[in-house]
């Protein structure tokens, strides 16, 4: 739809280029600067408009062109910049007010966007461009029924732009009004019969209504307008497989991958499809592409090793089964699968031992948990194969996603142990009395540190036996080294059991509850990743453009881990890193408000936490407050978080 938007704004340049210029005198620099501008010679056009603006600074028209190019070589800022300029000459230039709201609303500032599309209808009402910016920008802030009036507004006026129905029947999706967004989208195809958007979303519509007849003719429809478009054979692809046409459902699969070959949801669902009609070899090779963009999926090994019995590759299924443990040792079903690979392999003794693991992890998730989050991967009858859709994500763990951003935090606050030789002196050093006492508390060279980085405890076999030897009056601490040796090898359920034990012993610790809470939420973004993995493809009403996940989804529990946070707040109220972890959680519980409240508690008991601004500051934009947001991440990347500055260039495009 963006690319619509773009669009609209370079046909509505050409079409009233003649009222720009008829104010002024035609010269040699606003003449080139303009062809320039409709050759797409963005970057050239800006010298000759430099120009006109350093010998006239009172040429609204040159700022506003000049803004027009800044906007096509992706300068918002630049272009927001130039735009307000023209503005301030000439407040009654209802296109310059038009182009700042674009950019504004590309910004994620829909808000102040809407406000200058409301100035420039009051300015222009007769303008029909501007009711069809403003419906987008509040379709885009989730105001549907105003984008709805505004759509309406616009068709009054040009009631046979066939894009504009398109877009309302999107919107009446939303509202879930299905009827109506099939009225627009036949309406849009009326008008236009080389619409391919018209086509695609009504065939995913279609889809969703398991009208699998008129879905294909649909997608057959788009693929004839467009071959080059990856999505309508996959989605096409999508629809044979739920008609049993599996050749059908092959081609098209491999022809989406023909044009997006580094698509790994593609060649999973392709290998996913050899395996069923077995085509054994060719499925493993698939796998072995996913495995190698998306090495850290458990599903892809757990499948690839089922294609390799089938094919009676033993070894190879023991090595894929062994992989997927290693990544989730929870993974019950691995373990019996194991089981069944050493027992063919006469290693009776580790089929046992991996037959007795799998049983034990069953019992405890069933005697555990009062909801489905993990018992799934205790259900030894559960297919783990299902389809996947399009736009599936496999490793990203802490991601939002709405309508403008997607954006993943900086990740929770965790112990390790390291050798005390080895620990870093940092810059602007978080100093804490009880902190320091408490990470000298495990002796003989080793030190408990805080990190948020990717590591592992240095030498864990090592750590165990001391943590076994410690005398019993630091018992907690060897309980809690115990528990991090156990998390860093992805045992959680493990890890948080021994957590407990050193909370029994120490239970005015309020370090151990922090730890404890986040090996607790580690723990259900692994299962995250895994449970999104095996969703299946079928389209739903949040999805029109894509083909999307079916809304049944688990919905993850993060309470335990926010009560144990809350202890451990009660216990060292003072502690940045207990709050900022608590701004994290909270926002994965997507209680917004409350994590912006701890993040900025975080800040105040230790202003260089640059975690806690770049965190706070994602949630902002999430929220589309872009200018605090932005604020927030420049202060992280002034203390030291360089990926700040990619985040701003991509949401913020501060000016230099």
């Amino acid at each position: 739809m963006r690319a619509l938007v773009r669009a609209t704004l370079t046909i509505i340049l050409l079409t009233y280029a003649g009222v720009l210029f008829a104010q002024i005198d035609k010269d040699y620099f606003f003449n080139t600067g303009r062809q320039c501008l409709i050759d797409k010679k963005y970057a050239e056009s800006l010298d000759y408009f430099n120009v006109l603006i350093k010998t006239d600074k009172t040429l609204h028209e040159a700022f506003f062109l000049r803004g027009i190019a800044k906007y096509n070589l992706e300068d918002l800022i630049g272009a927001n910049q130039d735009f307000s300029e023209a503005i301030r000459i000439n407040p009654v230039y209802t296109q310059a007010y038009h182009y700042r709201a674009i950019t504004l609303a590309r910004l994620g500032n829909t808000e102040s966007a809407i406000s200058d599309l409301n100035a420039a209808s009051l300015l222009r009402p007769e303008y029909p461009g501007i009711y069809y910016t403003r419906g987008y920008t509040h379709f885009m802030s989730k105001q549907f029924e105003k984008a709805i009036e505004d759509y309406n507004k616009f068709i009054q006026k040009e009631p046979k732009e066939s894009y504009v129905y398109v877009n309302r029947g999107t919107t009446y999706l939303f509202m879930k009004d299905t009827v109506a967004a099939y009225r627009d989208y036949n309406r849009a195809i009326d008008l236009n019969h080389v619409n391919s958007e018209a086509y695609m979303r009504r065939g995913q519509l279609y889809s969703l209504q398991k009208k699998l007849k008129e879905a294909l003719d649909d997608f057959n429809k788009t693929i004839e307008i467009d071959s080059t478009s990856s999505m309508a054979y996959f989605s096409r692809g999508l629809v044979y497989y739920e008609m049993k046409k599996y050749n059908n459902t092959m081609a098209d699969f491999s022809t989406s991958i023909k044009l997006e070959p580094n698509n790994p949801i593609t060649l999973y669902n392709r290998a996913i499809l050899r395996s069923q009609v077995g085509d054994l070899n060719n499925a493993v090779k698939d796998y072995d592409q996913v495995a190698k963009l998306s090495p850290k999926n458990v599903l892809v090994y757990y499948n690839r090793a089922a294609v390799l019995v089938e094919l009676g590759m033993l070894p190879e299924a023991l090595k894929d089964y062994t992989k997927a443990i290693s990544l989730y040792p929870d993974f019950a079903n691995a373990y019996m699968n194991r089981s069944y690979i050493k027992r063919r392999l006469n290693d009776l003794r580790g089929a046992k031992a991996d037959f007795d693991i799998a049983n034990r992890k069953i019992k405890d998730y069933r005697s555990r948990l009062n909801d489905s989050t993990f018992s799934v991967y205790a259900d030894t009858s559960k297919k783990f194969n299902a389809m996947m859709s399009f736009d599936s994500n496999f490793e990203d763990n802490n991601m939002l996603v709405n309508n403008i951003v997607d954006i993943k935090l900086r990740p929770l606050y965790r112990f390790t142990v390291v050798q005390e030789d080895t620990v870093p002196q940092l810059r602007n050093a978080y100093f804490y009395p009880s902190y320091d006492k408490f990470k000298n508390s495990v002796g003989r060279g080793y030190q408990l540190s805080l990190t948020n980085q990717a590591s592992k405890p240095t030498g864990v076999d090592s750590l165990a036996t001391y943590a076994a030897a410690v005398k019993p009056k630091h018992q907690a601490i060897s309980q809690m080294v115990n528990a991090i040796v156990e998390s860093a090898k992805n045992q959680f359920s493990k890890s948080i059991s021994t957590y407990n034990k050193a909370i029994e012993d120490d239970p005015k610790n309020g370090f151990i509850y922090m730890d404890k809470a986040s090996v607790e939420a580690e723990m259900i973004d692994f299962a995250k990743t895994v449970e999104n993995s095996m969703q299946p493809s079928i389209l739903d009403e949040r999805g029109p453009a894509k083909a999307r996940q079916k809304v049944e989804i688990t919905t993850y529990n993060y309470d335990q881990a926010i009560e144990d946070l809350s202890k451990a707040a009660k216990l060292l109220p003072d502690f940045a890193y207990i709050h900022y972890n608590l701004g994290n959680i909270y926002t994965l519980a997507n209680r917004m408000p409350d994590a912006i409240q701890s993040y900025s508690k975080a800040i105040e008991e230790y202003p260089y936490l640059a975690d806690a601004y770049y965190n706070r500051g994602l949630v902002q934009i999430y929220l589309k407050d872009t200018n605090k947001g932005c604020l927030d991440i420049s202060k992280a990347g002034e203390l030291g978080i360089i990926d700040a500055y990619a985040t701003l260039k991509k949401y913020c495009i501060k000016e230099k």
